[in-house]
This record gives C-alpha cells, structure tokens and sequence, in this order.
C-alpha cells in the first residue's frame, strides 16, 4: 500500500491512546519501507511496573481511496539507541533489550490488507416457493423469496435488481419487495418488453455483518382473457439479478450480481381448480363398491372444464371386480347428477380387470363453476372373493401428472388424452364445449393432486 493511505496512527495500552493531539502520527511523519524508522512520541511516560508484561497496539485510519488489496505491515525497532526509558525509582536510563537481555526482535506484526469495504452476495433463499399454478387478475402473488449476506461490513441495501427469466412483460403490472418484517421497500415494473427491472428502496434496507437477510419478491398478475394483458399458460420466474448498497464504515457505494440460483416459477391460467379426497361410507367394499371419493374445485376467478381422468386400480389377492363406473354431482351428499351426465354418469372405466390404469373420457367437458365444486365417485358394480384371506382390499389412486405439457393456447383435449392424465380447460377464452377445441392442460402443478396421485383403499 502508500503511506498516503494511512493517517491518525496512535499506540494504545488497552483503550488508552499514548500519543495524542501533535503526537499522533500521520503520513507525512511516517518513513516508508527501509528509509528509516518512525517515531512515536508518548504524552506521558508509560510506567511499566516490576516483573509484568504490557502490550501495546498499533492502529492507523486508511484511507477510502486505498487501493483494494493494498497491504501494511510495521514492524518494531530492534536499534535499543531508539527507544527513551527510565527507571521509575532511580530515574537513571535503562537500556532496552530483548527478552532475557537479548537483541531486541525485528519481526513483523501481521500484513493487513485493505477491502474496498463490504461485499454483498444474492441469491434464492431455500424458502421460496415451490412451483405452482395461480389465477391471472390476482394481486400480491409470492413470486419468490431472495437472500442477501453482507460481509466486511454492515451494508446499506438500496437498488435490487430482478430479470424476467419466463413469461411476458405485460402477466406482471408491478412488482413488490418485502422486508422479513413485512415493510414494503420498494416497487418496479417491466415495462415494453423489457426482461430487467430495478427498484430504488424508499428506505435502505439494513443488511447487517454476517447475517443473513431475506426478500419476498410478490407481484399482480395481469387479467387473462379476450383482449386481456396476460398470456394463459404462462410460466412466470423473476429472479433475482444485481443489487447496490452503501458501506457503512468504509462509505464506499457496492454493486453486487446473483449467485445463479433461481425460483421454482408459477403458471398462469384465467381460473384452475383445487382436488381434495372425500370421505367414503363406513359400509366396506362389498356394502357399496365405492372405491374413491375425490372433489374438484374451481378458483373464484372463473369456471374450467373436465376432460379426464386416470385411476390405478389394485386389488389384493383373490379380489376380483367388476368395470368401474365413474359418477359425477353437484352437492358433497353425492345426489344432484352433474350436467352433461346421464343420471350422474360420467363414464365407464376402460378396465381389464386385475392390477391396471384406467382412464375415464367425458363425452363432453363437465363444467365446474367459479367458486363451486363437483363431486365425484368412482364406483364398482360388484365385488367378489375367493381363497381363504383374513381381509381383502382395493386401493384406487386419483393419478396426477409429473410433467407441464404444451400450451393451453394450442392444445386440445384429444391430444393431451394420450400422455396426461387429469386434463382440464381453464376456459380462458370462452366455456369450453368441444374435447377438440383449444384450451386444454394437464394436472401438473395443481393443489390438492400430487403427481404421484391421491389413493383410497377400501377393504373388507
């Protein structure tokens, strides 16, 4: 480093500085490398008592402008002629020397080395959301949770930048960022197309030492529909991007990038349902030959239609029954048949019997209104035994999909039928009357229906 960065340098015993006032030392009384040595002149003899040990410690201000990097070193006098000590009774000179009477030492004290002051790092904290599905024309989505560490030095956070890594500019009309606290600090938009935004924080966000600091990054999704701004089946990801805070100590103003990760991401539609088991009757297999009990629900944002379903039938050993039938109502009492139902009959399983998938077809979508449910029964016709077992089982899993296929915007049901499983229509543009019409998606991502599916087992 320079002797120019360096400044206000004192020697203190303990917390009490020994050269003061004209005696501090400053670059202009420091002699740099080998050219000679640099006096520190006490206000005060320092009385050093019989058979103890005290030590003192060197400390200098560096400069803001020192270069990042820059290094120091001192290192004690070992020319006894350069230092001034008496004795305290007898008021003669004392002769300075190493320990035990030696030669005094001239080692190093460490190399200090100079940062040009803080350093933030930003990424995705391990508690963002995972993916999931969300109604367009909804306000103050989680779109994800940020992490930031200030290291060095306390840091003023004041800029954070985000990237529009999926989706279109016109599916988010604002962003907000969130303090853990809940204070909003700052809003941004992307705007023309335009995938990076920044935000200036009304008020700076304290990014303390060696702590870590969260961010929850929501947004307004923009209304899907005829001549709506959002894109129906959109995938929208903001992740984090830059940031730039203020160095407390040091002054200096930092900018960081990401670290690279980023957040699950959510999907957009105009409305999608929510799936949830319902309670079967206490009779058993044989009482009933009810097999699963599950409910479909509409977000309040609009109605969605019903293509297909696919079960996993598995009975226990010597159980045999017989193609099950799938049922559909209006009312959780399982009484008031579905529209396009013929009595509540949705269909009959393709089923083969033994351990096997079934897939279940509406002729035509059934339609589940905004807010509302239906209700839904998968029911054998007979049930029979045979071979001497204790109990004898069904289980019937509601299967889910594990992959998001293509675009509602161009796919219909007929195509998806092939390779998904629960295929449904968020009737983005009008209600869905036609298997071969547009606006169809498979179950992927949607509450309540894990991919690997929801089961119920009766037995009796």
């Amino acid at each position: 480093g320079s002797v120019n960065d360096l400044s206000a340098c004192q020697l203190f015993n303990g917390s009490t500085a020994l050269n003061t006032g004209s005696r501090i030392v400053n670059s202009s009384n420091i002699t740099n490398g080998t050219g000679g040595d640099t006096p520190f002149s006490f206000d005060n003899a320092l009385v050093v008592p019989k058979g103890t040990v005290m030590t003192l410690s060197l400390e200098c201000n560096i400069s803001a402008s020192a270069a990042n990097g820059a290094t120091y070193m001192w290192s004690a006098d070992s020319t006894a002629n350069n230092y001034s000590a008496t004795g305290v009774t007898s008021g003669s000179a004392i002769t300075v020397t190493g320990a035990n009477g030696g030669a005094l030492s001239s080692a190093a004290a460490p190399t200090m080395t100079a940062s040009t002051g803080g350093v933030i790092t930003l990424g995705v904290d391990s508690t963002s959301p995972s993916y999931n599905i969300a109604a367009g024309g909804t306000t103050g989505v989680t779109l994800g949770v940020f992490k930031l560490n200030a290291t060095n030095e306390n840091v003023n956070l004041t800029k954070l930048g985000v990237t529009l890594a999926s989706g279109h500019s016109s599916d988010l009309s604002n962003v907000y960022f969130y303090s853990s606290s809940g204070t909003l600090l700052g809003t941004t938009q992307f705007t023309g197309g335009t995938t990076a935004a920044t935000s200036t924080f009304t008020t700076p966000l304290l990014l303390t030492a060696n702590v870590q600091t969260t961010i929850t990054v929501k947004g307004d999704l923009a209304a899907i529909g005829v001549n709506m701004p959002g894109h129906e089946g959109d995938t929208i990801q903001v992740n984090p991007l830059n940031a730039q805070g203020n160095c407390i100590s040091s002054g200096h103003t930092i900018n960081t990038g990401t670290n690279g990760s980023t957040v699950a991401g959510l999907t957009v539609y105009k409305t999608y349902p929510t799936v949830a088991l319902g309670a079967l009757n206490n009779t058993g297999l044989a009482g009933d030959g009810q097999l699963i009990r599950f409910q479909v629900t509409a977000n309040n944002a609009g109605s969605l239609g019903i293509n297909q379903f696919v079960f996993a039938i598995a009975p226990s050993a010597n159980v045999t029954i017989g193609t099950p039938v799938l049922y559909a109502y209006t009312d959780s009492g399982y009484s008031q048949p579905a529209s396009n139902t013929q009595g509540g009959v949705v269909a009959t399983a393709a089923y083969s019997g033994g351990v096997a998938t079934t897939t279940v077809t509406s002729g035509s979508p059934l339609e589940v209104p905004a807010g509302g449910s239906l209700y839904f029964l998968l029911k054998t016709p007979s049930v029979s035994y045979s071979g001497s077992n204790s109990t004898y089982s069904v289980s019937a899993t509601l299967m889910g999909d594990s992959t998001l296929l293509s675009s509602p915007a161009t796919s219909t049901a007929t195509t998806l039928n092939t390779n998904s499983h629960f295929v449904w229509s968020p009737n983005s543009t009008t209600t869905v009357t036609s298997n071969g019409t547009n606006d169809w998606v498979n179950g992927y991502g949607i509450s309540g229906l894990p991919s690997i599916g929801l089961t119920q087992n009766r037995q009796n």
